[in-house]
């Protein structure tokens, strides 16, 4: 582990988005889907959630700040697939924290999620069923763009607040508006460009007496064999 005492001295925050969808690869999947808006992982999504695992656990190992040590996860079927290849990497019996405030953003459609103990049936010892939601429940019907703030918002301020510590740095693992929306927010920049693509991984850092967030990675894409790949342009459109 490298040693750097300026280090040790920040709170910092990852966010990362989901892999390569499935439905992507094969449009007829959704013939046979049960939650058509619930794709898991492609085979090239699982790859790059491979890479992604190994290059969270060695930012992890920088310093005790940098250290991951809760997994934030969206319950989308394809996030949680994407969080189990991080905590398969960074060990320690890691599990994951799921909030309903970080589904994907439903500006036309009604969403379908599977709760906490559902997801803990599928994925036994992999999901902490003890974790209280900030934002327990997010209504299915579609939403305005203003929702998604709201939510998106609200889940990272709690979990800021809940999680502290300086030696506890949390990742959070989404969708491509929530990663854009919630690191423009931190940096109170609403024009920032945010990389986007999937599997990137993007790092605020803030020193330990508060203050300003900065970026030391931007959607960072160097992990991955394939690139960026589905990068999200950050353009909201405008409720009416």
């Amino acid at each position: 582990m490298i040693s750097d005492n300026n280090q040790q001295l920040q709170q910092v925050v990852y966010f990362t988005r989901h892999g390569n969808r499935a439905d992507w690869n094969n449009p007829d999947w959704a013939k046979i889907a049960e939650r058509v808006c619930d794709p898991p992982l492609s085979d090239i999504g699982l790859n790059a959630a491979s890479e992604l695992g190994v290059e969270c656990a060695r930012n992890s190992s920088i310093s005790p700040s940098h250290s991951i040590k809760h997994i934030i996860v969206s319950p989308m079927i394809r996030c949680i697939q994407t969080a189990r290849a991080i905590a398969k990497q960074l060990g320690n019996g890691i599990t994951l924290k799921v909030e309903p405030g970080l589904i994907d953003w439903h500006p036309d459609y009604e969403i379908e999620y599977l709760t906490t103990p559902e997801l803990s049936a599928l994925y036994p010892e992999l999901i902490d069923i003890n974790y209280i939601p900030i934002v327990p429940l997010v209504k299915d019907k579609a939403e305005t763009v203003y929702d998604l703030f709201k939510r998106s918002h609200d889940s990272i301020d709690g979990l800021l607040q809940r999680y502290s510590s300086l030696n506890e740095a949390i990742i959070v693992v989404t969708h491509a508006c929530n990663c854009v929306s919630m690191t423009r927010h931190l940096l109170k920049n609403e024009e920032h460009q945010v990389g986007s693509g999937v599997c990137h991984l993007t790092k605020l850092v803030r020193n330990a007496n508060g203050g300003e967030w900065t970026v030391e990675l931007n959607g960072s894409t160097s992990h991955l064999t394939q690139g960026e790949q589905h990068t999200w342009t950050g353009i909201f459109p405008k409720d009416p």
